[in-house]
Formats: C-alpha cells, sequence, structure tokens
C-alpha cells in the first residue's frame, strides 16, 4: 500500500509541476504576445498581414494614418479594399510568384494624395500552416519629394550658369560693334547723305549702350535666376509664356526705336 501511495504522490507532484510549467510557458508567451503586439502597433512603417484568402487580419496603428482608415473598418476585409495598387503587387511580386518576394516601390494615390510607397513582402505560415503574407510598408513620398526638389535646384543652377555665361559672351561681340560704330562714325568721311549716315552710326552706339546696360542689369539684379526659373515653369506647363514687353518694362528700359523713324 505504501509503494502505491508514493506513486500516487510523484504523479500528483508530476502533475502539479506539469501545470505550473505550463502555466508559466502560458504566461511567458502571453507577455512575448503582448511585447510583439506593442512594438506593432508603436512601429513608424505600415504592417498589414493578410491571410491566404487575401483577407486583412492585422493593421497597425500606422496603418490608420497612412491610409486613413480605422482597423475596425478594414480588419478581415479583403485588401483589394483598401488598395488595389498593393492587391496587385502583392499578388505579382510574391503570393502568385514561385520565386523569393520582392520588394517593390509604387506610385499610388491615398484618398486623393499622391503617394510613393515602397513595399516590403514576406510569406509567413500560420499556425494550421497555412499562407499568410506580412506587408511592410515604407512611405517614401517626403523622401522622394526632397530628391526631385534637389535635382530641379541643380537643373535651374545649371541653367543660370550657362545663361550668365552666355550674357557674358553676348557681351564681347556687341563692344566689338559698338567700337567699330564709333571709328566708322569718326574716320569715314560721307560726301552724300552723310546726315542719314551719322544718324546711322550714333544710332548704332546708342543701340550697342543699351544692350550692354539690359546685360548689366540682367546680371546684377537677379533677373537671370528670375528667368530661368520662369522658363522651367513654362517647360515643365506651370505657366504661361514669358511676356518679353513685360520683362522689359520690369528692367524699366525704353523699347528698342525703329532705325527708319
Amino acid at each position: 500500500i505504501s509503494l502505491v501511495l508514493a506513486a500516487i504522490g510523484v504523479i500528483i507532484l508530476s502533475i502539479i509541476f506539469t501545470t505550473q510549467n505550463l502555466k508559466t510557458v502560458s504566461n511567458e508567451f502571453k507577455k512575448f504576445k503582448t511585447f510583439t503586439s506593442t512594438v506593432l502597433e508603436n512601429m513608424g512603417e505600415s504592417v498589414i498581414v493578410v491571410d491566404e484568402k487575401m483577407r486583412i487580419t492585422l493593421f497597425n496603428k500606422s496603418s490608420e494614418n497612412l491610409f486613413k482608415r480605422r482597423e475596425e473598418e478594414i480588419f478581415q476585409k479583403n485588401l483589394s479594399e483598401l488598395s488595389d495598387d498593393v492587391t496587385r503587387s502583392l499578388l505579382k511580386y510574391c503570393k502568385n510568384s514561385d520565386e523569393q518576394c520582392a520588394d517593390v516601390a509604387i506610385d499610388t494615390s491615398i484618398s486623393a494624395e499622391r503617394k510613393y510607397l515602397l513595399l516590403n513582402f514576406t510569406r509567413n505560415k500560420d499556425e494550421a500552416s497555412k499562407d499568410n503574407f506580412i506587408i511592410v510598408i515604407n512611405d517614401i513620398t517626403e523622401s522622394r519629394r526632397l530628391e526631385e526638389e534637389s535635382k530641379r535646384k541643380e537643373k535651374l543652377s545649371a541653367m543660370g550658369e550657362l545663361a550668365s555665361g552666355v550674357a557674358h559672351e553676348i557681351r564681347n561681340p556687341i563692344n566689338a560693334i559698338g567700337m567699330i560704330a564709333q571709328r566708322l562714325d569718326k574716320e569715314f568721311k560721307v560726301e552724300n547723305e552723310s546726315e542719314e549716315y551719322h544718324s546711322i552710326t550714333s544710332l548704332l552706339r546708342s543701340e550697342v549702350t543699351r544692350i550692354n546696360k539690359i546685360i548689366t542689369q540682367f546680371l546684377s539684379k537677379g533677373l537671370v535666376d528670375q528667368a530661368i526659373i520662369t522658363i522651367a515653369q513654362v517647360w515643365l506647363g506651370g505657366l504661361p509664356s514669358i511676356d518679353p514687353a513685360g520683362l522689359e518694362a520690369q528692367m524699366h528700359l525704353p523699347r528698342i526705336k525703329d532705325a527708319r523713324n
């Protein structure tokens, strides 16, 4: 009888220890799930998990902020109800692909706002050994905008330098023309229609002076940058074409007179 009681005692103690171990493991697992959920909820990236039927099973706070949808609205809904572009990318680059899931960048629209998103797909197995898919989304809209703005400024700077160089190069032959006109007026004597001849050379010198004045103002008043920006905006279709008369008026210069008047 004592042996039977001893065996029963050992069995009972084993059951107690096993139960305690199970409780400990269960508590640790709950802590781990809580920790994991906290990490997912506080991630800066949007994290979405869908099952093999493309139903959303996890939708963290960053996803709510990105897509402007609450988890309660989208939970267990098909991914296509959230974004057709993300759905197509998941099907093409992961779910229906025999190769390893690939990262992809997409250009999409969310709430009528243009977004550039970097998608990372991971294929996973749930407790029932069924496929589910983890989608990590980085919103790179702002970095893309800054990159494009930087490239645009570089192009404008290069165009500004080119315009300044052209303006300087124009000045050299214009000055040569002015000197030639001055010599023609002083050194050459015209017997017939001398008054008209001197009028033409005088007009030529005055227009050379005027062009030099335009170039000086163009270079010194920042009109190069303004003109280049305007040209670039016209080129990109943002503004109507430049009005030369308006630019001339802004310089406060008289219009060129007709030499025949």
